[in-house]
């Protein structure tokens, strides 16, 4: 497994649990969410791409269509 990737993964799912409880700012384009709210919409966007990276660096070896259906299986619980 690269290192560079287990940190990133790291520090977005970091950023991604501690930011939004920092934006309590009204979001400007509809007043009944906040900015912290959109940001936790973006959150499966960016970790579940990043969780399929650690996944396939992990095995070392190309993943089987079974292993990767499991996975998106997963990831859309």
């Amino acid at each position: 497994m690269k290192i560079s990737t287990l940190l990133v993964f790291a520090i977005a799912l970091t950023f991604l649990f501690i930011a939004p409880a920092f934006l309590s700012s009204s979001f400007p384009f509809y007043s009944l969410i906040k900015n912290g709210d959109v940001l936790d919409l973006f959150t499966p966007l960016i970790l579940i791409p990043l969780s399929w990276a650690l996944f396939n660096n992990a095995s070392g070896k190309p993943l089987q269509r079974k292993e990767t259906i499991v996975f998106l299986i997963l990831a859309a619980l």
